[in-house]
């Protein structure tokens, strides 16, 4: 039987053998170990983003992903689209080319009649012409802004031409049968508006 340790009136008094440090000191150790292990297993690293598991890698709940997902855009990496301009929408000039080949047309009926009537047979594709390029060609488009509406030569053009023609019939150059139909009067005519124009005056101040 083993020796304790005994009181006073021959008691045993109960103690731990010897070494059960060693063993408390053990199970702390190893409790430890369980708790490091637990932790570690909380704070595991992800998954791999990919493996031949999940090719298309991981989701975040650590499932293999089924597709490949859409490629991030950078911004920086994206080439810089400018908005289409406005384009403005260009001028018909077919109204104003027609003026000028008609006022062509009067102040060369007189003159030349030959040349007047290649003008009326060509005029409308000429008109149609010079506007297809005024609609290509600013310089030309403002050429002919100028002619109908930027300057006062194509009024000018068309009030004298019919009092060149009248002046012209009155002195017998050319006949008036001709011109007739662009309203040029008889010399005849015109004397007699003359002479009744003289008489009223005349009463007037009498």
């Amino acid at each position: 039987m083993t020796e304790g340790l005994m009181t006073s009136d021959g008691k045993p008094v109960d103690s731990e053998p010897v070494g059960s440090e060693d063993q408390d000191f053990a199970q702390m150790m190893v409790g430890a170990a369980k708790a490091a292990d637990s932790d570690a297993a909380k704070e595991a690293p992800a998954p791999p983003k990919k493996s031949a598991e999940a090719p298309y890698g991981y989701k975040p709940d650590g499932t293999p992903k089924k597709a490949a997902g859409r490629p991030r855009k950078d911004r920086a990496s994206q080439p810089r689209v400018q908005a289409p301009k406005k384009t403005e929408a260009k001028k018909d000039y077919t109204e104003e080319l027609t003026g000028l080949v008609q006022t062509l047309w009067m102040a060369t009926a007189a003159f030349a009649p030959a040349d007047a009537g290649a003008i009326q047979v060509h005029g409308s594709n000429v008109v149609k012409a010079w506007n297809d390029l005024a609609q290509e060609n600013s310089q030309v488009a403002k050429g002919i802004e100028f002619l109908t509406t930027g300057s006062m030569y194509g009024a000018v053009v068309a009030t004298t031409a019919p009092l060149v023609m009248q002046l012209l019939v009155n002195h017998n150059v050319l006949p008036h049968e001709r011109l007739a139909p662009l309203g040029v009067q008889s010399p005849e005519a015109l004397a007699g508006l003359t002479e009744q124009t003289v008489a009223g005056m005349a009463s007037q101040a009498a």
